[in-house]
């Protein structure tokens, strides 16, 4: 989100006249850094026009510097919402279920974090060959070290395979 800014001329001083400034609603602080309170002046008219060297460029180049921060942001929640998309249709996939199962069958069916409660869950330690895990790659447990593993996520119903509600 842009700032809106307001054209602040700073009083003569010993080094010249005192320049126009920027200085962004809710700042303290001109947009070049310069504390208001070590920069006497007043706030002018709208139509003034910044004559500091400093303050267009920092003000431009911070807002550029937003913009693209505002456009990897996007990308990163395409990237996202396109990796889930696949990730969820991959765990309702047949070569899901026969990992799963072979990944239960060599834990016994037991919990491979506490091997006290029935596994219930397979967790993956990493997503770097997702859709074509190694099956070390994979663990079985049980709901509760699931949530200890997890423990800010309940396992969204559209990501539940057969199995994880029993």
């Amino acid at each position: 989100m842009v700032n809106k800014t307001k054209p602040y001329q700073a009083d003569p001083h010993e080094r010249g006249p005192g320049r126009i400034h920027l200085v962004e609603d809710g700042e303290q602080k001109t947009v070049c850094g310069i504390p208001l309170n070590r920069c006497p002046g007043r706030f002018v008219g709208s139509d003034a026009v910044a004559d500091c060297k400093k303050c267009p460029t920092m003000l431009t180049g911070r807002h550029e510097w937003e913009l693209r921060d505002q456009q990897r942001r996007a990308e990163r929640e395409r990237e996202r919402r396109a990796f889930f998309e696949q990730y969820s249709v991959y765990l309702k996939s047949e070569s899901w279920r026969r990992r799963r199962q072979l990944v239960f069958e060599r834990a016994n069916g037991l919990c491979e974090g506490c091997a006290e409660h029935t596994a219930r869950h397979v967790h993956h330690k990493t997503y770097e060959h997702v859709c074509n895990e190694f099956l070390w790659e994979l663990v079985a447990v049980c709901e509760r070290c699931h949530q200890a593993i997890h423990p800010h996520m309940k396992t969204p119903p559209q990501l539940r395979t057969y199995g994880d509600d029993q």
